[in-house]
């Protein structure tokens, strides 16, 4: 992941409205005029179209919900009669240019995905290429040493090349001097020179000096060490990589260790699944894991351990529930002669995805690219690693995805035979991807992440440092593998090469089989677990350096990507016998040939075991998919381990997206991101208009049409279905409102219950450039990689605890609030919108409550079932009946065919308002 050659391996005013007299006043006046001059607007549908200022006819009669389900602003913020103080990012007024707001990039199943562009860069552009980080795997050995070793879905938004991303348009760049360098060439300490560290006063959590409170001084220290932290070495005179720093992960993933530490324990993913009986356990053996690849000769382990994962999570999937294990299918691994049942998905295809900036909709321009000033090359990109949550980030937006036979992990234009494969190095620079690509395979629903199972720390003195063990992980990487198939992971790979007869410092090549009990770890390497053994032999793991004298039993059986004899077999057609001759493959022998099956060993106990995590997918069923199309934002690639994002020691942090619906569509789902277990996520769906959201609330021109609540037992990225579906009509806008609460015992947070910042986040771009005399200092921290964070006007709101109370801010604003904006970059909400297309049917009846507040849990399929509800009338509209239980919501959007009604509506909600306090109920 980090080693480029040897190891590849990883907005603004308050947030209330005032409610005076006089604009009580002009509220009835305006019904009153509503009501005899006017019908409402129908809502249009068109790309570019600003919505009226006119609130389309969502006229809400009654509302009435408990106080939890509103996330307004709280007691503790009191409305005054006259505005509070500004914030320092003023709020988009009326001429702001929204021309690209609420234009998400709209993923349709039902199209195929364009690849990206093939043309040269501009000059000035950024440029592509490797870059040694976190994530990259090992390569295999060169020829000579053989023995060694979505899809985006709607084409339309899938990113193309930085070529085309940058034209016109060029992101903040080292590469492009007039748009990353200061203009002044300020360095990162003059930059926030006279700054507040928290200029909002905030309950973000980041106790940088570990003495358990967050303060200035915590900010101050980060910025030095930041500045001057690198991932690894590189000599820009000369262009050689040195070694490895800080466990080779770049500053978002050390970050995230700092910020959130080990996270909060887990006992159990199914207590159904007493895995302490299953001593034994293979999908190799039940036919749910596909056969060992080649990642050579690039450092995309990341990308094969993810497209792995997928795999067998498809294979799963199509089998159904979990299987009942006989233990006579398990005394022994398969290890050649798998049928991957034409699942064969394009490692190639995820690893260039992951380094191509955004190329079309609101988010155009934004992602992360290479900037290691060696790397010319768009294929070098390949050499720049990555972790499983890049692959969440294009999966969870249905972009990534293609099979094998679309994009074949192979140079282009070069005959595949086994000839040219030992000239591989000579064809680095013809690698690409350039074809159009099918309807995807698969929908990626779920990416979870479970508990590491080793305690790591960032001792700021460059390394990452093992301080004990996760006593409940393994257990629950075991009821994952039962469950949803295999776990990807990250570890500290000893070497990559077959050293003969002689062992490794942590490798037994004669059991072929890993313990690795340093101090100090390195992650290198990414791989997948396909089974275990909990009686494995720690005998078979003396190695060079490492103590086996109080090793306990037990070992992963691990799929690596540096080849088998039968991965040289399938592609050149060769025979055994050659194969045996030349020494190709690597790995644990198969029990009938000898020969390298691709497969080994790993300690359960390893000290470099990090970062498990796995998919859950929707297949389709008589060719659809559950929804048609998927709303996003969330494009920026997290380097870390998983997606990075802060907390506040308080559970009142809202986070809300804003989309418009691109037709006539029912809104089935929403997707919640949670970075602790046992989380719990409030849910509110909003109808807004441009003219509501700007003062950055979304939820005080209305009512929720609905809400609802979802209990997530896993960390990740969870598609929730919602209680009631809702029509949107084309052109409407409508609000995703979530708050994530953990109560993970955070200090200073009441009864221990934080909340999460829910936002794309990433080092701004001053911090990805500290010293403007010092070339070497650009993207080091970030393991010479360069991210641009997009998030435009009317896109995205959050609220959170200020020194004022609480406030809906923008990304801009929170990201000013530190060091006037030169630490981190702040994004898009982490939610996304699942839609089907077509219109509902109009209810038959009317009258009657709808059903309450439904909490949902997961199932063993990773999907939702109702398992409660709590009495509560949700939101009316006066031109559309209440439905009866079992019929769907139908929320108004503006097409009603009387006035009378909407006009009698509006007056009573204005004459109600005149006895309205200024206080109004909040929501922590």
């Amino acid at each position: 992941m980090e080693k480029k050659w040897t190891l590849k391996v990883l907005d603004a005013k308050s947030a209330h409205r005032a409610w005076s007299k006089r604009r009580t006043l002009v509220a009835i006046v305006a019904a009153a005029i509503a009501a005899s001059v006017a019908a409402p607007a129908v809502a249009r549908a068109e790309e570019v179209q600003v919505l009226p200022a006119e609130q389309p006819a969502i006229e809400v009669v009654a509302q009435v919900a408990p106080p939890e389900a509103s996330p307004e602003p709280s007691t503790e913020a009191v409305v005054q009669e006259e505005p509070a103080e500004s914030l320092s990012d003023p709020t988009p007024t009326s001429s702001t240019p929204v021309e690209e707001a609420h234009d998400p990039s709209v993923v349709n199943q039902d199209e195929g995905a364009v690849a990206p562009s093939n043309e040269s860069q501009d000059e000035g552009a950024p440029a592509e290429g490797e870059a040694g980080k976190p994530g990259e795997g090992a390569t295999a050995a060169d020829e000579p040493q053989e023995a060694v070793p979505s899809q985006p879905a709607q084409g339309t938004e899938v990113a193309g090349s930085e070529a085309d991303a940058t034209k016109g348009e060029a992101p903040l760049s080292p590469s492009n001097p007039s748009a990353a360098a200061d203009p002044e060439g300020q360095s990162l300490e003059e930059a926030v020179t006279g700054k507040e560290a928290d200029s909002l006063g905030t309950k973000i959590v980041f106790d940088f000096n570990g003495d358990g409170k967050t303060d200035a001084q915590d900010w101050k220290d980060y910025l030095k060490w930041m500045a001057d932290y690198k991932a690894f070495d590189f000599d820009l005179e000369t262009g050689d990589l040195g070694d490895s720093h800080n466990g080779g992960i770049q500053i978002t993933g050390a970050t995230q260790i700092i910020a959130n530490g080990h996270g909060k324990r887990l006992d159990s993913i199914d207590t159904n699944l007493d895995v302490a009986k299953i001593t034994q356990y293979y999908l190799n053996n039940v036919g749910l894991a596909t056969s060992v690849k080649n990642q050579s000769p690039w450092g995309t382990c990341w990308s094969f351990a993810s497209i792995s994962a997928l795999e067998s999570a498809i294979l799963k999937a199509q089998t159904g529930a979990t299987p009942v294990v006989n233990p006579d299918d398990h005394v022994k691994p398969i290890l050649s002669g798998l049928d991957d049942k034409g699942v064969d998905l394009s490692e190639l295809y995820l690893a260039w995805m992951a380094y191509d900036l955004q190329s079309m909709g609101s988010q155009k321009g934004e992602g992360i690219i290479d900037v290691l000033p060696c790397d010319t090359n768009l294929s070098d990109r390949l050499n720049c690693g990555g972790w499983a949550t890049m692959a969440e980030t294009l999966f969870g937006s249905w972009q990534g995805m293609a099979t094998e036979a679309e994009q074949a992990y192979w140079p282009q234009g070069v005959p595949k035979t086994y000839e040219e494969f030992k000239k591989k190095y000579d064809h680095m620079g013809e690698w690409n991807v350039s074809k159009d690509n099918g309807a995807p395979s698969a929908h990626v629903d779920g990416v979870y992440y479970l508990p590491d199972p080793n305690v790591l720390a960032m001792d700021k003195k460059d390394h990452i440092v093992w301080k004990g063990y996760d006593p409940t992980a393994n257990d629950l990487i075991k009821q994952a593998i039962l469950k949803y198939g295999a776990v990807q992971i990250g570890y500290g790979a000893d070497t990559s090469r077959d050293p003969g007869k002689s062992n490794g410092d942590y490798f037994n090549y004669d059991s072929w089989a890993q313990y690795c009990d340093a101090t100090n770890i390195e992650i290198t390497h990414a791989v997948t677990i396909v089974g275990w053994d909990d009686n494995f032999d720690p005998n078979n793991f003396r190695a060079g350096k490492n103590d086996i004298s109080s090793l306990k039993p037990g070992a992963w059986l691990i799929k690596n990507s540096w080849g088998s004899a039968e991965w040289y077999m399938k592609n050149f057609g060769l025979s055994e016998d050659e194969v045996r001759a030349k020494h190709l493959g690597w790995g644990l022998p198969d029990p009938t040939t000898g020969l390298p099956t691709g497969y080994f060993w790993l300690s359960y106990y390893d000290h470099s075991i990090n970062s498990p995590s796995f998919f859950s997918v929707d297949l389709p069923k008589d060719g659809k998919f559950k929804y048609d199309n998927n709303y996003s934002y969330d494009h920026l690639i997290n380097e870390s381990q998983s997606p990075f994002v802060f907390k506040t020691a308080d559970g009142g942090t809202w986070v809300s997206n804003v989309f418009k619906a691109k037709g006539d569509e029912i809104l089935k789902a929403v997707s919640v991101h949670t970075s602790q277990p046992q989380s719990h996520a409030k849910i509110l769906v909003y109808l807004v208009n441009e003219d509501g959201l700007r003062d950055s609330d979304p939820t005080n021109d209305g009512g929720p049409v609905l809400s609802m609540d979802y209990d997530a037992l896993i960390a990740g990225m969870h598609t929730v279905d919602l209680i009631k579906p809702i029509q949107l009509k084309a052109g409407q806008l409508f609000a995703i409102v979530e708050n994530i609460t953990c109560q993970d015992g955070t200090p200073g947070a009441p009864d221990g219950v934080s909340s999460l910042i829910n936002l794309e986040t990433g080092m701004a771009q001053k911090a990805q450039f500290p010293y403007p005399d010092d070339l070497e200092s650009k993207g080091r921290a970030m393991g010479y990689l360069w991210t641009t964070v997009k998030a435009n006007p009317g896109e995205t709101f959050i609220k959170i605890l200020t020194k004022a109370g609480y406030r809906w801010i923008t990304p801009q604003q929170l990201s000013e609030a530190f060091f006037g904006g030169n630490v981190f970059e702040f994004g898009n909400a982490l939610v996304k919108a699942f839609t089907c297309n077509g219109l509902l049917p109009v209810p038959a009846n009317g009258g009657e409550e709808e059903p309450g507040i439904v909490v949902h849990v997961e199932e063993a399929s990773g999907k939702t079932s109702v398992e409660g509800a709590e009495p509560v009338a949700v939101a009316r509209t006066a031109s559309v009946r209440p439905v009866s239980d079992g019929e769907a919501a139908l929320p108004q959007t503006g097409d009603v065919t009387s006035n009378a009604p909407v006009a009698l509506g509006a007056l009573a909600t204005a004459l109600l308002s005149v006895g309205c306090l200024v206080r109004r109920r909040g929501q922590e």
